[in-house]
């Protein structure tokens, strides 16, 4: 009797298990490392709430215009401050559209974006298109707020973002890492606001990562990548023009904690505010500036430099170094410098700023050099020429070696190589209202040595970067005679073959701008950049 009462409570054990099972969400894995939740569609994507531990992989582009998630307050944000994501998220080089969210009442301890709310968590391999996202604070395209070690590598987020405090175009405030990522269009704040992060934390670090768009504040801490960066950032680099009231840079505005750093960035926006305003950064305080520039202008009423507005710090340490400024700066208040605006227990060393554009005296605040002395190595006394800098004599400013094509104001130099020797290059200064033109820059083989690529002969590479990912052109003859051209994007370790336009890259040119390649029967192969001109220098 009691094996017969075993046996029916299995059965029904077995039946109810059966009948309660839930099928998954999801278009296939198991959430686990090795087999991630796989999202193709809206839905799925909405599913990632539920399970915010898990591992997740996107499988196809996903458009977020469509109900309910493009009306009302629109997208729900992933993750909260009482339930964090925690997990991992990789986009597989997708594309998430239109994320749509329109929440400006969300409390102060929130965040606002595609994730609202991270923790530890691992961001990767997505881009987000055309976003339009509003909040209040913590508001970022892609991650409101990412805390405890959260980290985001090569993704992106273009279209507008706004809030009221501690906004950015990629995440609104942080204390993790951010690398090989960026962000566009504009974004707009009261205070701590970046064209990439509104306030990165003091063990943040930002690498390999810029930003494009206008970034514009009504207060204070106002920067074309960073609002406020208490932590660290490198190779990295903002373009847009930056507007605000106090404490505004063209790449940080408010660089203001103990052991904050700066190392081989750069900006060239223009800048304008009121007080402390900078180049570079806005105000910097017990922190450091290694191997930067700046070249936007500058605009303010008081406390301006065209690389830093107001630099203090304890007596005698180096709290600028390498670093030069060319933008005209543009005040009639006090405290006003080509390089440093106010200048208080802080020392420079070896930095420079023009005294072409610039009739400031600078006297114990940067050395002044013609542009001409800029465009001579020998005027950088110390600098690394080798591994941190290069230069093209006579012909541009220092560049950093990580840079193939830098912008100075409104002259935008492209360098190509071949094996990393400079082949050619043109300064051109963009004119909205000019007639397209062609600038053309001609490499041809000088033997006919093996090139190893796909096992052809007699070719050439040229290697050259869009934003963070290298670009390289290839052209290859064969045997035969027969000649290939293509573009390639380098993914990793390895090379794909992409379009010549470089559409997965193309917020990097200026609109308008493309590159292609061609094989010309008289002028031999070539790379040709098509462009708005009214000047060309070659070197």
């Amino acid at each position: 009797m009691l094996a017969g009462i075993c046996v029916l409570l299995s059965a029904l054990f077995v039946f109810s298990s059966t009948a309660l099972a839930i099928p998954s969400p999801f278009a296939g894995g198991d959430g686990s490392f090795d087999h991630p939740f796989e999202i193709a569609t809206v839905e799925q994507l909405d599913a990632v709430r539920l399970n915010l531990d898990s591992h997740f992989i996107l499988i196809a582009d996903i458009d977020l215009d469509v109900a309910p998630y493009n009306t009302g307050e629109g997208w729900e944000p992933i993750g909260a401050n009482a339930a964090r994501f925690t997990g991992h998220f990789n986009g597989n080089g997708h594309v998430i559209s239109n994320l749509f969210i329109v929440r400006p009442s969300t409390p102060n301890n929130e965040g606002v974006g595609l994730f609202g709310y991270t923790q530890g968590a691992n961001i990767s391999n997505i881009g987000l298109v055309n976003v339009n996202v509003r909040g209040n604070r913590n508001v970022g395209g892609l991650v409101g707020y990412a805390v405890l070690g959260s980290v985001i590598s090569t993704s992106h987020a273009t279209g507008s973002v706004q809030g009221v405090e501690d906004v950015g175009g990629l995440v609104g405030r942080t204390d993790g890492e951010i690398n090989l990522s960026f962000a566009t269009g504009a974004v707009k704040s009261g205070g701590r606001v970046g064209g990439l992060v509104g306030y990165a934390l003091k063990s943040t670090n930002i690498t390999q990562s810029y930003a494009t768009g206008t970034v514009s504040g009504t207060l204070s801490a106002i920067g074309g990548l960073i609002g406020r960066l208490d932590g660290k950032v490198s190779s990295s680099y903002a373009t847009g023009k930056v507007t605000g009231g106090n404490t505004v840079g063209g790449l940080v505005g408010d660089l203001d904690a103990e052991d904050a750093k700066i190392d081989a960035s750069y900006a060239t926006g223009d800048v304008n505010g009121n007080l402390r305003i900078g180049g570079l950064v806005g105000t910097a305080s017990q922190s450091s500036i290694v191997d930067s520039y700046a070249s936007g202008a500058v605009t303010g009423d008081e406390e301006v430099g065209g690389l830093v507005g107001e630099l203090s710090g304890v007596s005698g340490a180096d709290m600028v170094k390498n670093s030069y400024a060319t933008g005209v700066v543009v005040s009639a208040g006090p405290h006003v410098g080509g390089l440093i605006g106010k200048l208080s227990n802080a020392t420079i060393v070896a930095s420079y700023y023009n005294s072409d554009t610039n009739d400031k005296d600078d006297s114990g605040k940067g050395e002044p050099k013609t542009t001409a002395e800029l465009q001579q190595a020998v005027t950088f006394t110390g600098w690394d020429f080798n591994a941190t800098w290069n230069i093209v004599e006579a012909a541009t400013l220092p560049y950093l070696d990580w840079q193939k094509h830098f912008v100075f104001g409104a002259a935008q130099v492209w360098l190509v190589e071949k094996e990393g020797d400079i082949q050619a290059g043109h300064v051109v200064e963009p004119d909205p209202d000019a007639a397209q033109t062609r600038v053309q820059s001609t490499i041809t083989d000088e033997n006919s040595n093996s090139t190893g690529i796909e096992e052809l002969h007699g070719g050439w590479m040229a290697v050259t970067r869009a934003g963070f990912s290298e670009v390289r052109a290839v052209a290859i003859t064969d045997g035969d005679g027969e000649s290939r051209t293509w573009f390639e994007i380098k993914d990793g370790d390895a090379w794909e073959r992409a379009f010549s336009t470089l559409a997965r890259d193309i917020d990097t040119f200026e609109a308008g701008n493309q590159i292609v390649i061609e094989e010309d029967a008289t002028d031999g192969l070539q790379i040709r950049i098509k462009t708005q001109v009214t000047r060309e220098i070659r070197f």
